[in-house]
């Protein structure tokens, strides 16, 4: 009788670790748009291959003789909607991204909290 309490138990505990560890790792805090230049985009990971990316979002000159250096990065979760090829194309350029951001990102999710859903080329550099 004991035995099997304490497996009911157990049950219900891992239960509610999953449920918590799925609710955090997608629960949309905010979601937005940036606009930079994309100066970086790669698929990576040892484990989980992920596509992580930066893009410069201009500097401010901190005194007359250095720039503060603005990155973002985001991570992409899967070539949905083509958002992975739109920035292995316009790699190097000024582009528009949308994203999402969660509260905690997962190993197999990305390097990051920010998520980019879609993408939009803005203009050459």
């Amino acid at each position: 009788m004991f035995k099997k309490r304490v497996i009911q138990i157990s049950i219900i505990v891992v239960a509610m670790f999953v449920g918590y560890i799925l609710f955090v790792s997608n629960y949309h805090y905010s979601e937005g748009s940036r606009t930079g230049y994309l100066s970086k985009f790669a698929n990576k990971g040892y484990v989980f291959k992920t596509y992580e990316g930066d893009i410069y979002l201009g500097g401010a000159a901190a005194d007359n003789n250095s720039l503060i250096n603005n990155q973002w990065s985001f991570s992409v979760p899967s070539n949905k909607d083509g958002v992975v090829d739109s920035l292995r194309k316009h790699e190097g350029n000024i582009v528009k991204l949308h994203y999402y951001q969660v509260i905690k990102n997962m190993p197999w999710q990305g390097d990051t909290e920010y998520f980019v859903y879609k993408s939009e080329f803005v203009r050459a550099q």
